[in-house]
């Protein structure tokens, strides 16, 4: 009973340092998609306000179809919060809220998680 112990306890550090590092590369993929949608709206801005008028006016003497305005981005990414991630909240005890399934695992002494490839024994 002990060593389970010990083992869930070495796997939850495992998993809650994973979770940390995911948590982080999924905020600089959020700031990196604000940035983006902010270059994409100054980019759309600069297309409506500078060519659009232009380029109608051309259409408008050739007899051509205008070109519609674009659209600004208007999504803003949510920022991961760790400890909704590493605690998630508790409610009236339906399905959803109940605890983790166990991953199927092919070998109970095996301490990857699924998905994952052991590392090489030069690196161990």
């Amino acid at each position: 009973m002990a060593q389970n112990v010990r083992r869930i306890g070495e796997q939850g550090k495992v998993l809650f340092d994973r979770i940390k590092t995911f948590a982080a590369l999924l905020a600089d993929l959020g700031r990196r998609l604000q940035k983006s949608t902010e270059s994409y709206n100054d980019a759309v801005s600069s297309f409506n306000s500078r060519l659009l008028p232009g380029a109608n006016k051309i259409a408008g003497m050739i007899a051509a179809d205008p070109v519609d305005q674009l659209n600004d981005v208007a999504a803003i990414p949510r920022q991961p919060s760790l400890p909704d991630a590493v605690h998630p909240p508790r409610g009236d005890g339906n399905a959803q809220d109940g605890p983790p399934t166990q991953p199927d695992r092919p070998d109970e002494d095996d301490p990857q998680l699924p998905g994952e490839h052991p590392e090489s024994p030069e690196t161990t």
